[in-house]
């Protein structure tokens, strides 16, 4: 025969009665303890409610990086095009600006032409020559180019780009003057005078002392100097002679 127990009268009796197991858990659990089961019930269901919301932001925020990186695309797409447009307007530019240059260019030499006194009355005041009684003319290309088998014969140290340089120099002046002798000026002619305008003139003006031994004097003239040829004309190694802009016109 089976011993029952009192510890087996307490499990009956609260497995039989949902209402005294409640008391005895009330008696025996702390209100925290208590309340556990519900608190978990509802931390479970707040984590799930934030991991949705987690879940829906992820979807916007992909949604907005791809859209943003979908932007990128194009706006690289545009900025290469935008690239390509000023590249093609830079060139443009850099053409115009030299049509403009080679047309200034054009109107310097031609002024050149029409201010040879001028030059030649400069060019004796920096050198103390007074060219009284003179005569001014131009070399003509063609005269120049009589001197090319000169200078290869006598200037051997010349190339033939320094030769041709020579025959193409914008202006060789000749000067016949009772009292100076023969005189000579090389002229380049530039809206914006450079440094290597200075060069050109200063070479072209040694070459003809060389061919003649006659005094020659290199001049560059424009409308704006730059630093390097006022610094090249302050120690006198060119003459800087200056047209006014509104005399382009003229």
């Amino acid at each position: 025969m089976a011993t029952v127990t009192t510890e087996d009268i307490r499990s009956a009796l609260l497995d039989s009665d949902p209402a005294i197991l409640e008391m005895v858990r009330s008696r025996v659990l702390t209100p925290e303890l208590l309340a556990l089961p519900e608190l978990h019930v509802q931390l479970a269901a707040e984590v799930r409610e934030f991991v949705s919301e987690m879940r829906e932001f992820a979807a916007r925020t992909d949604a907005r990086l791809s859209k943003v990186e979908d932007e990128i695309v194009v706006m690289r797409g545009d900025m290469n095009q935008m690239r390509g447009d000023i590249d093609r307007m830079s060139g443009k530019i850099d053409r115009t600006e030299s049509s403009i240059g080679h047309l200034k260019g054009f109107f310097v030499e031609t002024t050149v032409r029409n201010r040879e006194d001028s030059i030649a009355l400069q060019v004796g005041e920096q050198n103390g020559l007074r060219f009284l009684f003179h005569t001014l003319q131009p070399v003509r290309r063609s005269e120049r180019r009589t001197f090319m088998q000169v200078m290869r014969n006598d200037l051997p140290g010349l190339s033939d780009g320094e030769i041709v340089s020579f025959v193409q120099a914008d202006h060789i002046i000749s000067i016949d003057d009772s009292s100076s002798g023969k005189t000579y000026i090389a002229v380049e002619a530039s809206f914006v005078g450079d440094a290597r305008d200075a060069e050109r003139a200063i070479r072209n003006a040694n070459i003809i002392n060389a061919l003649t031994g006659a005094n020659s004097y290199a001049v560059v003239v424009g409308c704006h100097p730059t630093d390097g040829l006022l610094e090249m004309a302050d120690r006198g190694d060119v003459i800087w002679h200056l047209v006014p802009e509104n005399e382009l016109s003229a």
